[in-house]
C-alpha cells in the first residue's frame, strides 16, 4: 500500500478529487499496526503533510485525514500500476515494477533538481 501511495503521489500532485473507496465493498483493512511494526507510520505522516501544507495535521487527535490520503494515493497508485500492466502484459511484474522504478529513479536524477529545505530562516 505504501508502494502504490507513492507510485500515485508521483503520478498526481492532489488526490483531492479521488473519491474515498465505497465501504459497502469487500475491502480487507490494513491495521494501524501493521504500519507501526515496519516503521512505516512516517510515510503516511508526510503525506499529511504534503497535502495539508502544514504541519498542524500532526497536532489533531484524530489522524484520520492522513490516513485517508493514504488511500486516496494508494487508490491512485494503484491505476497507474495497473495500466502499466495493461501496456506490457507480456512483461514480468517484478520486472515491469523495476524498470518503472528505474526510469523515474533516472528521470529524476537527470533533473538535478535538489529541493532545498526551507526551515523559516
Amino acid at each position: 500500500m505504501i508502494f502504490l501511495a507513492m507510485v500515485g503521489r508521483h503520478k498526481k500532485e492532489s488526490c483531492s478529487k479521488v473519491e474515498k473507496i465505497p465501504t459497502n465493498r469487500r475491502v480487507k483493512d490494513i491495521k494501524d499496526v501493521t504500519f507501526e511494526q515496519a516503521n512505516k507510520v512516517g510515510i503516511v505522516y508526510a503525506l499529511g503533510i504534503d497535502q495539508s501544507k502544514g504541519g498542524d495535521i500532526l497536532r489533531d487527535d484524530d489522524d484520520n485525514e492522513s490516513w485517508l490520503y493514504l488511500e486516496k494515493f494508494a487508490q491512485i497508485g494503484m491505476e497507474e500500476v495497473y495500466s502499466w500492466f495493461v501496456e506490457f502484459p507480456t512483461m514480468k511484474p517484478s520486472d515491469l515494477i523495476l524498470s518503472k522504478i528505474k526510469e523515474i529513479a533516472e528521470s529524476n536524477i537527470s533533473k538535478k533538481e535538489f529541493i532545498k529545505p526551507n526551515f523559516g530562516s
